[in-house]
């Protein structure tokens, strides 16, 4: 009879719980690089690229460097994105690389904390590791303004990664000047790298100062702390609300304070969004229930608050929750005014998930408590499987939510090889409701126009050779392809009608595969030489709901175009799919031989 050692099967089981702690790293990693796209998108052209158009004038100055973007004053950013471009010739994927490395960072950061504060097993801090990643690594963070595939939203994440710094360096046996130092640091990094950065202020100094004494009666003893603390943050508010502007975008406080319903269903439905694959309703009734399984964790802390190991071992958990909440209440109050449906934004789902973290945490922490001094020991059983159902619901919920945030992906990947086909073409052809719905929404405020902002700076940044690849210049197929013979796209023009006002509307599909960059579908018409020439760019729509499991994506085309677009005189008409990473042009198949218009 074969004996298996205990030793044999404890092996085992870290390396299976290892395998799960990584996986949701790995899967994540792989679908950015499916779906990631070299093209900046809506807020990068403002930042960095305003800092590249400030360069090619010459009159980039610190202060610009310092100033607002929206809520926001993007000092590291810009120090980090700038750089970058000018090294890889504004490859956005870089940026998007760095997400995906500060997301590791957070995990690495929240193994450690878990190390320090629930338990010594190994297996058991794996398998604490293998939830949290599920929610650090989960796709959902990524709809029309998410994170994953656009490489200015990495602020977010240094925000978390800064303040899993700092509860670190609070729990680390450094002398207390230096912990001090260092979470100044930290702190001024979060502040400027993003608007809530600054709450890393407020929730940080609990762990710093409880865990840098050994009872409550020595808290006293930490005022020169304190005040050192409180007089930085106040010299850090000052440099950043000098000559602060209320953003345009910001809704007006009042609407949440004369509605305090609506606010607190936002409030839960903010907390709640990670759980909720963007289905309102339930984002609403999981923050119901994380919000009411805190609040019980916050009573049983307050009612053992003499025993100040459980509170040192949870105090760095509720730094995360503090900072989930303060950032809940200041977004319920300034985006309340766009709507119930705002608060499942996907850069606000980046900083809700370390809500529901911090509860994993804080609830093995407060059982694993209960047990050791068999509290509720009658109800243990009832609490075990309490405790056990909320797991397998948030399971299924984070299953449901994996699924729509694989499509959001794959979406927001069409969404962007369209937007950038038709800024490679921006010099060629007329494609300004492309640009407003692909590349940058119509922004409109005093004298600044986000459509005309583009316009002009594309060429600039072209200019910088910054694009990649650069700017179309010429509209004749002939010389965009040069001489390579290139295969038929897969794709096919299939009707050319003329509308009852007059316009011609050509329609046809494009099959986009997964390991392809086609982003658009361009006409054009045959000059006097027979070389085909691009005047119009078509409307992309998806043809049927993506498919998460699928590798293709069928798009249904459509262009709209008058007969002075094209020569007053008998005219063959064709599609061509735009290939976003080389700009070359593949001809689609057409329904019958010849779409021609008569002159």
């Amino acid at each position: 009879m074969i004996r298996i050692s205990n030793d044999f099967i404890r092996e085992r089981l870290q390396l299976i719980t290892l395998i799960l702690a990584i996986l949701p790293a790995i899967i994540i990693g792989f679908l950015i690089t499916q779906n990631w796209v070299n093209i900046p998108w809506v807020d990068q052209w403002n930042t960095p690229g305003g800092v590249f158009i400030k360069i090619h004038e010459g009159s980039l100055t610190p202060d610009y460097l310092i100033s607002q973007h929206n809520e926001s004053r993007l000092l590291i950013y810009r120090l980090i994105s700038v750089p970058l471009a000018f090294l890889t010739h504004w490859d956005v994927r870089y940026e998007i690389l760095l997400i995906f490395l500060v997301a590791c960072g957070i995990s690495i950061s929240f193994y450690r904390l878990i190390t320090l504060t629930c338990s010594r097993n190994k297996v058991v801090q794996l398998l604490l590791l293998s939830a949290i990643n599920l929610l650090i690594f989960s796709p959902i963070q990524l709809d029309p303004t998410g994170n994953w595939l656009m490489g200015i939203q990495v602020i977010m994440f240094l925000v978390v990664l800064c303040i899993a710094l700092c509860v670190l360096v609070a729990y680390s046996r450094l002398r207390l000047y230096l912990k001090f130092l260092l979470c100044v640091i930290l702190a001024l990094v979060s502040t400027f790298s993003f608007a809530n950065g600054i709450l890393c202020w407020i929730v940080v100094f609990p762990p710093l100062i409880i865990l840098s004494v050994s009872s409550w009666k020595e808290i006293l003893e930490r005022k020169k702390l304190f005040l050192a603390w409180l007089f930085c943050f106040a010299l850090t508010l000052y440099v950043y609300f000098h000559d602060f502007k209320r953003p345009h975008i910001a809704s007006n406080p009042m609407d949440s304070l004369s509605h305090p319903l609506k606010a607190l269903l936002f409030f839960f439905s903010f907390l709640g969004s990670p759980l909720s694959f963007k289905n309102l309703l339930i984002s609403q009734i999981v923050g119901l229930i994380l919000v009411l399984l805190f609040v019980s964790i916050c009573l049983y802390l307050i009612r053992f608050h003499s025993d100040f190991r459980l509170i040192q071992n949870s105090i760095g958990w509720l730094a995360f929750s503090l900072y989930v909440i303060l950032s809940s209440i200041i977004v319920t109050l300034g985006r309340l005014g766009d709507g119930m449906q705002s608060s499942l934004y996907a850069k606000y789902t980046t900083v809700s998930i370390y809500f529901t973290i911090s509860i994993i945490g804080l609830v093995y922490i407060i059982v694993s408590h209960a047990r050791a001094n068999r509290y509720f020991f009658k109800h243990s059983l009832l609490l075990q499987r309490t405790l056990i159902t909320l797991g397998i619901v948030g399971l299924v919920l984070q299953g449901l939510s994996f699924s729509h945030g694989v499509k959001s992906m794959k979406e927001q990947r069409l969404n962007l090889l369209s937007g950038k086909a038709c800024l490679l073409l921006i010099d060629v052809v007329k494609s300004d409701d492309c640009l407003i719905k692909h590349v940058y929404p119509l922004v409109q405020v005093e004298n600044w126009n986000s459509l005309e902002y583009i316009k002009s700076s594309v060429p600039i940044i072209n200019e910088m050779k910054l694009l990649s690849p650069s700017l179309i210049k010429s509209s004749r197929i002939r010389e965009i392809n040069g001489d390579q013979n290139l295969p038929v796209g897969d794709g096919v023009f299939e009707n050319l009608a003329i509308d009852s006002t007059g316009q011609y509307i050509a329609t046809g599909s494009l099959n986009i595969h997964s390991n392809q960059n086609i982003g658009g579908v361009v006409l054009a018409y045959a000059d006097q030489k027979n070389d085909a020439t691009v005047f119009a760019i078509a409307d992309l729509v998806l043809g049927a709901p993506v498919n998460v499991t699928s590798t293709k994506a069928t798009m249904v085309w459509q262009a709209k175009f008058s007969s002075d677009q094209i020569p007053d005189r008998p005219t063959q008409i064709t599609a061509w799919a735009v290939d976003t990473d080389t700009g070359k042009m593949f001809k689609l198949q057409q329904k019958q031989p010849d779409f021609r218009i008569p002159g």
